[in-house]
């Protein structure tokens, strides 16, 4: 019992210790990220946008032309169109997904009625993939326009290194390494399901806040590798700064498939209220 009396002091002035170090380094990264641009700290209620990509209305547009010669066998129905998106101040977003249906009405002179099933469901299931492939897009840009919160980071310290700013901390299950240079940030993450390493170029904004312009992203994971540029522009709705085009070009190497690609995303007819 004696050295529990010795400990027991020793250890809850030690806790407090790492409590108070713990709130001085949130504070720190708290100023360090008070020149950034969030949607959350904005005085609004909400905005709709349209959102179009040229390649889906490519694809939708490729897929009447084939579909055309087969009118009396198939039916494809589509409501791109209604692809838009809704954002609720603080933290609120949904998404109205369109859909693609391509129905068989008969299948009279077709050669492979089963193949033609297989095929159509292929093309539905492939739609639907590009769709996720955007909202997930949406979700994660949008993202980053919400500010930190104190009870999703377990701060470990905020160093200097010549003219930057290096802050650790623990975030889902990662360890991250932020680093502050002018309008740069530099950020790797390590956690169970891989690494990535990111780096984000700002430019002045809305209030003299700095908002992303451009972004190289590296993510490795143990089924492959997948590197992205994106860049960004924005349009002003109402009293906000909010994106208008999202452009990314990417190239990934899963297992033994290799891909390059590039994606467009365009916020359009967008209205605040």
């Amino acid at each position: 019992m004696k050295y529990l009396a010795i400990v027991l002091p020793v250890l809850i002035l030690m806790t407090m210790h790492s409590s108070v170090a713990a709130a001085d380094t949130w504070e720190e990264y708290s100023a360090l990220r008070s020149q950034y641009y969030y949607l959350d700290e904005q005085e609004f209620n909400g905005i709709t946008c349209s959102v179009e990509s040229p390649m889906l209305t490519e694809l939708v547009r490729q897929l009447k032309a084939q579909f055309e010669p087969l009118k009396g066998n198939l039916e494809m129905t589509e409501n791109l169109s209604d692809f838009s998106l809704s954002y609720r101040n603080p933290r609120g977003l949904e998404i109205n997904r369109p859909a693609l249906d391509v129905i068989i009405k008969s299948d009279e002179g077709m050669a492979d009625p089963e193949k033609v099933r297989d095929g159509v469901q292929m093309i539905k299931s492939g739609f639907g993939q590009a769709i996720a492939g955007i909202v997930m897009q949406l979700e994660g840009v949008l993202e980053g326009y919400l500010s930190p919160r104190r009870e999703d980071f377990e701060m470990l310290g905020i160093s200097k290194e010549g003219g930057s700013s290096v802050v650790t901390y623990r975030r889902g299950g990662n360890d991250v390494t932020e680093t502050f240079s002018g309008n740069k940030v530099e950020t790797k993450s390590r956690g169970a399901g891989g690494e990535i390493h990111a780096l984000e170029s700002f430019e002045e904004g809305g209030g003299n806040k700095l908002i992303l312009k451009e972004a190289s992203v590296t993510i490795k994971q143990p089924m492959g590798t997948i590197e992205s540029d994106i860049h960004m522009t924005y349009q002003e709705v109402g009293p906000v700064i909010f994106p208008k085009r999202i452009a990314t070009k990417f190239t990934q190497d899963i297992q033994s498939m290799h891909q390059e690609g590039q994606t467009e995303i365009n916020l359009t007819d967008c209205r605040a209220d």
